[in-house]
């Protein structure tokens, strides 16, 4: 990651099907990788649509997946615990984090 960003890759771009390398890093608990990409402005509260990752944020995948260090770094850079995934009927991170 810190080779691509100081490359000039852009932080938040994401894939065909919605995902951004934050949302990916948090799904597999990278706290390195988390802490590069929020200091190099990738959007915190960007929403992976699909079915596969349940319409998620990065803050969610992290709580889902119980990584703590990317669930803190994310909510001290300002991430919003509020957002729901699944679009208005999905749990907040907090209420994944609850059921992990």
């Amino acid at each position: 990651v810190t080779t691509l960003l100081a490359a000039g890759a852009t932080p938040g771009l994401s894939t065909p099907d919605g995902w951004t390398a934050l949302i990916a890093a948090c799904a597999g608990g990278h706290g390195p990788c988390v802490a590069r990409l929020v200091a190099a402005g990738a959007p915190l509260d960007a929403i992976c649509p699909g079915e596969a990752a349940g319409n998620c944020t990065a803050l969610i995948a992290a709580a889902q997946h119980g990584h703590l260090e990317c669930v803190e770094a994310l909510l001290r850079a300002g991430a919003n615990p509020q957002l729901r995934s699944g679009g208005m009927d999905g749990p907040t991170a907090l209420e994944v984090a609850e059921g992990a």
